[in-house]
């Protein structure tokens, strides 16, 4: 006949152990010791942001916003992959702030107050596919800002206060998809201003001040570019080969501007524009025609 024991989990544990060799409990024992040293380090590597697991980056992401931070902090573990800056104090990027976090892949600093960004400021991002440096107070982008970055996908330089942009300055971001800079103090779109950007597929460049666009200022994008949007600026007169021989240029938004007329040649040989979207204004503002 059977007969049926009951002893406690604390029993039950107590004799598992009791029937471990020595050497076995020693081992276990220095493991979970490992584990507890280990489990400290990602906690306290990561103050004073708090992380966890991303399973789309396979890593850390490190979630800093609302911290009142003044620096990039300087204690986040080396297998960050996504880092929240976001609404923070931070006024300058200091050069190879980042040098240790070479996993990233997606980086916000929106909100902040920044001014500065120091040459090689993202060297070694290698795997950043997303930078977002919108709401800011930037007043230009300068050449070697964006050093390093051949992944990257999306550029958010929104609502800052820049007008002027160096030559060549994105000549570097050759895999660059999407560029925002809408929203800034631009008043002319320069020859070279988007020299390199051999992938770049959507612009946006609206509410600026934008009163001319150079002949070449759009030359590297001609082969590449789908969407184009610079409604609510200042142009005037849509020029001669401007928007010439633009292949895959399917949208291109050019409303609330004061343009009074489109030279003849302005869209020759865009033949994939399918919206077009153009106000003309009379010399008293007002809105005659859109199209």
């Amino acid at each position: 006949m059977l007969e049926f024991v009951f002893i406690s989990t604390a029993e039950f544990v107590t004799s598992r152990i009791h029937s471990i060799p020595v050497c076995k409990m020693n081992q276990l024992l220095w493991a979970l010791v490992f584990c507890a040293l280990l489990f400290d380090y990602v906690i306290e590597a990561c103050d004073p942001c708090s992380c966890e697991w991303d399973s789309d980056c396979s890593g850390q992401r490190a979630n800093c916003k609302n911290k009142a931070l003044t620096e990039v902090p300087s204690t986040l573990p080396s297998n960050t992959c996504a880092l929240e800056l976001d609404n923070n104090n931070i006024t300058s990027i200091g050069d190879n702030v980042f040098k240790n976090l070479t996993k990233l892949e997606e980086l916000k600093l929106t909100d902040n107050r920044i001014t500065t960004i120091e040459d090689n400021a993202f060297s070694g991002l290698t795997k950043l596919h997303t930078l977002y440096l919108d709401r800011n107070m930037l007043t230009a982008v300068k050449n070697n800002t964006f050093t390093d970055l051949r992944d990257l996908f999306n550029l958010f330089l929104s609502e800052n206060r820049i007008t002027t942009i160096d030559d060549n300055a994105f000549s570097g971001l050759t895999d660059l998809k999407r560029l925002y800079l809408d929203r800034n103090k631009l008043t002319a779109v320069k020859n070279n201003t988007f020299t390199g950007l051999r992938n770049l597929g959507f612009l946006i460049l609206h509410f600026n001040s934008i009163s001319s666009i150079e002949y070449n200022a759009f030359k590297d994008l001609k082969k590449t570019l789908g969407s184009m949007v610079l409604g609510n600026n200042k142009l005037n007169i849509v020029k001669d080969n401007i928007f010439t021989g633009w292949t895959r240029l399917r949208e291109l938004y050019l409303d609330n501007n004061i343009i009074t007329a489109i030279e003849d040649n302005a869209f020759r040989d865009s033949t994939n524009l399918k919206n077009l979207l153009v106000a003309f204004r009379g010399k008293n503002g007002r809105e005659l025609h859109r199209f």
